[in-house]
């Protein structure tokens, strides 16, 4: 047997149980769900100052937003996050808050899975609000409507 060959060999059979094993893993990774519905949304966002609230989800006749989840990096002194739903302009009619984040100096916080935020009524859309001065604030809020 050709050294050529034998390397090929070797090369496949240890090529070959890290092929099946990746395929394997790949097929047990299922796409984050709320309440049984695939989240197939994502709003990226990126403040320097104080803003809002800014509509990144719009209301859907006769469907309601969920959050998933999101992703969330700050940095410099602190902007404060607000996720809220509402109807009108910007959310600025039958406001709610969803929820509030109020982070330290220079910090990233991702919170992704299933069944995490309660929905948002029919009708309404998704903004966010930041408050605070002196930094930056950027991420991803992933969400579905239905």
């Amino acid at each position: 047997m050709s050294s050529c060959a034998f390397v090929s060999w070797h090369a496949l059979r240890i090529a070959l149980p890290v092929a099946l094993a990746m395929l394997c893993a790949l097929g047990a990774v299922r796409p984050a769900t709320a309440q049984g519905i695939i989240c197939n949304q994502g709003s990226s966002f990126h403040h320097n100052n104080a803003t809002g609230p800014v509509e990144i989800a719009p209301a859907q006749d006769g469907q309601r937003i969920i959050l998933c989840g999101f992703i969330v990096v700050q940095k410099g002194n602190t902007l404060d996050l607000h996720v809220l739903i509402g109807q009108g302009t910007n959310c600025d009619t039958n406001q709610r808050e969803l929820f509030y984040l109020q982070f330290p100096n220079d910090v990233a916080f991702a919170n992704r899975g299933s069944d995490i935020f309660q929905p948002g009524d029919f009708d309404y859309a998704m903004c966010i609000q930041t408050t605070g001065s002196n930094a930056q604030l950027g991420g991803i809020l992933y969400w579905t409507q239905f």
